[in-house]
């Protein structure tokens, strides 16, 4: 019973994150309908900056937030102007090769920069344990789940009590209505982007300080990601914390039954079930 209920928190740990991650990747679909197969490189660019701030600058990772958020954000704003705004955003097929070069063009030079060898930003906490219900939690977990608590709830209310959040929602409903109502959509578009880019980056960051940084490290959360995206709803924020947190419970809890080397088929079962069942997802694809 007590190891069942450790896996019910890690899982809700973990969950707090992949929900961040998730939000990201939902917000870009639900305004520009594009799937970011790059999504996670971003989240590894996060932890190298995290790591690269401790390693040269001495900055502790959760500091080192507030330079990576917005380089991140920039970042987002560069690729959607530079490279995703040069294709037809009703063209799948062109969205699709330039987010899956994206991604192997960062993986690559991340590997050409910082070779592939694993490192660790050795932060005095790292270890650090608290009790929480009696079950031992590391401490950097915690910092994680709360942190990605706050970035989603800023999202969310930078999304429905600001203007520039109206005019994002609009541009998700409607492009060309959103235009002729004098929104640069453009402009919005790069800006979610940016949003997404940051929310992904902010993940990185937040969980540099117990996963090994290495460039091939993407790969381990951008399927994991898109379970969740579908499995809430594609463009729901709300979806994504939703979603966010059961899978990570259903990851962390099949391994207490099953062998961790199959706890993937679980949620790929989850997958295929809600594609079959309910295919836009719990909510439905609303921000």
């Amino acid at each position: 019973m007590g190891e069942l209920v450790s896996a019910i928190v890690f899982g809700i740990l973990n969950g707090g994150v992949y929900a961040l991650l998730a939000a990201g990747l939902s917000l870009i679909f639900g305004v520009m309908s594009i799937v970011n197969f790059a999504h996670g490189e971003l989240v590894m660019l996060g932890m190298f900056g995290s790591f690269w701030a401790f390693r040269l600058l001495g900055i502790d990772p959760y500091v080192s937030l507030l330079l990576v958020a917005p380089v991140m954000f920039f970042l987002g704003m560069a690729i959607q102007l530079g490279l995703i705004n040069r294709v037809s955003l009703d063209d799948h097929k062109q969205q699709i090769l330039i987010t899956l070069g994206l991604s192997i063009v960062l993986m690559n030079l991340a590997t050409l920069l910082w070779s592939p060898n694993y490192r660790v930003i050795a932060a005095g906490y790292r270890d650090v344990t608290a009790s929480l219900a009696g079950i031992q939690v590391s401490v950097p977990r915690i910092f994680a789940f709360a942190g990605s608590f706050v970035m989603i709830g800023s999202v969310y209310a930078f999304l429905k009590h600001t203007r520039p959040g109206a005019m994002i929602r609009a541009t998700a409903q409607d492009r060309v209505a959103a235009g002729l109502m004098g929104i640069n959509v453009k402009l919005i578009y790069a800006v979610v982007f940016g949003i997404g880019t940051m929310c992904a980056g902010v993940a990185g960051s937040l969980i540099s300080t117990h996963y090994y940084i290495y460039p091939r490290i993407g790969s381990m959360f951008i399927m994991l990601t898109f379970v969740i995206v579908v499995f809430g709803g594609m463009g729901s924020i709300r979806g994504a914390l939703v979603g966010g947190l059961i899978i990570g419970v259903v990851e962390s809890v099949s391994a207490v039954f099953i062998p961790p080397s199959l706890k993937e088929a679980t949620y790929y079962s989850i997958f295929l079930l809600t594609l079959w069942i309910r295919p836009k997802g719990i909510f439905g694809g609303n921000l």
